[in-house]
């Protein structure tokens, strides 16, 4: 049924914004809105199976980029669709891509790099969501 699939979802989607599981009523006013934007702009990721489609995307993102709980839900509270991209199929080539050009731009720049892997790709990932 609909509320079998919205309802996990919703809350998958709180708890990224969150960093942690709450329920609907106790969350902060600020995240309440947030949540009701993205549910009204983006009713697409309300269809999508939590574990094989939002987890997976946003534990791909934590993996990939090295982001702490604050900085996925800063990703995900600017650019919610990115939760519905294809991990294999969009996300991993595209942040490979950017990650090699800023690679190779941070060689080209310096002899002495000061960036170290995690940087240049936080640097992908908003140079991807802009």
């Amino acid at each position: 049924s609909l509320g079998n699939k919205v309802q996990p979802a919703v809350e998958y989607l709180l708890s990224l914004l969150l960093g942690c599981n709450s329920s609907i009523d106790s969350i902060p006013p600020k995240q309440k809105k947030l949540l009701a934007k993205i549910v009204t702009n983006h009713p697409n990721l309300l269809q999508l199976d939590v574990d094989s489609n939002l987890r997976s995307t946003a534990q791909f993102l934590r993996d990939y980029c090295d982001l702490a709980d604050s900085e996925l839900a800063t990703v995900v509270g600017s650019n919610p669709s990115i939760l519905g991209l294809a991990v294999d199929g969009n996300l991993r080539p595209k942040m490979q891509l950017l990650t090699n050009v800023l690679e190779k731009g941070t060689k080209q720049g310096s002899s002495s790099s000061s960036i170290d892997d995690s940087d240049v790709k936080k640097t992908a990932l908003r140079k991807s969501i802009l």
